[in-house]
């Protein structure tokens, strides 16, 4: 399945292949507003990753057709575009009202430790009456981990159990 997702991935035009590698990188629904923000009108490039059966539209959000497609494509994406797609994410979501364990995700694959602490670190009343309970034990399980960091692991405060090297300073 891999190979077929990624050869229909490279058959669409630029446009349509850099909202793809976009919305891989969101887990779920990547919302209209979200995408606007980050490559602006993509109406065009949409309609043909729709067509070509990669993405589909889901109310005013982007999804993947299927789960492992989405795993496909993430995965083909190069770590460091990633990486940069990541904090460009972790920006756009941190101006607006997004659940923190969005930011805490996206500020770990960005490697933006400073960015993972102030998010992870909410005080537990905080979380425990704002916060559903499954978004309150991941963020829980963030600030027991943070301490962790600097070995190197995500500490495992994301869904996937990949593990991804975090800097404290920029390679």
């Amino acid at each position: 399945m891999r190979d077929a997702v990624l050869a229909r991935l490279m058959g669409c035009s630029a446009g349509a292949r850099a909202l793809t590698e976009l919305v891989s990188l969101l887990p779920g629904r990547t919302p209209s507003w979200l995408v606007r923000t980050l490559l602006g009108d993509v109406g065009g490039a949409a309609d043909e990753a729709v067509a070509r059966g990669l993405l589909r539209y889901q109310e005013e959000t982007l999804r993947f057709r299927h789960e492992l497609g989405r795993l496909a494509v993430e995965g083909a994406v190069p770590h460091a575009r990633a990486q940069e797609l990541h904090a460009a994410i972790l920006r756009a979501m941190a101006a607006h009202d997004v659940d923190l364990s969005q930011l805490v995700h996206h500020a770990s694959h960005a490697q933006d430790v400073p960015a993972v602490l102030r998010y992870s670190a909410p005080s537990d009343a905080a979380i425990s009456v704002s916060r559903p309970f499954n978004t309150s034990v991941a963020l829980r399980c963030c600030a027991q981990r943070r301490a962790r960091l600097v070995t190197g692991r995500c500490g495992g405060c994301c869904a996937e159990s990949t593990t991804y090297p975090i800097r404290a300073t920029p390679a």
